[in-house]
């Protein structure tokens, strides 16, 4: 379960990726603090960050509690259904299997 990389194709978030989550920031009507590089970096370790573009959203998740969860909807430019449908399948997927790793301990 710890290798979210490989199983899902989400990454860490390091510097070298700032040109991308800017890029994806740049196309919203009303920018906050929350929707920035800056605050999505120094988060990473803390909040367990992964993301993922998918298509052409920046997909940033978090995995702080052992749950993989959406720190901020897609950020970008596509199709947002399509973006979501994946998301939540990805998201899903990895709950389902942690639920039943926790169930499977836990029986014993």
């Amino acid at each position: 379960m710890d290798d979210l990389c490989g199983q899902y194709g989400l990454k860490t978030i390091e510097l070298g990726d700032k040109p991308l989550f800017d890029e994806a920031f740049q196309t919203l009507r009303q920018p906050i603090s929350d929707y920035t590089f800056a605050n999505t970096f120094i988060w990473r370790s803390g909040l367990k960050l992964y993301w993922k573009e998918i298509h052409g959203h920046i997909c940033v998740f978090a995995n702080g509690t052992g749950d993989l969860t959406m720190l901020l909807p897609p950020v970008g430019e596509g199709d947002l259904v399509r973006t979501l449908d994946e998301c939540f399948e990805i998201m899903d997927d990895y709950n389902d299997r942690g639920l039943a790793a926790r169930t499977a301990g836990s029986s014993t």
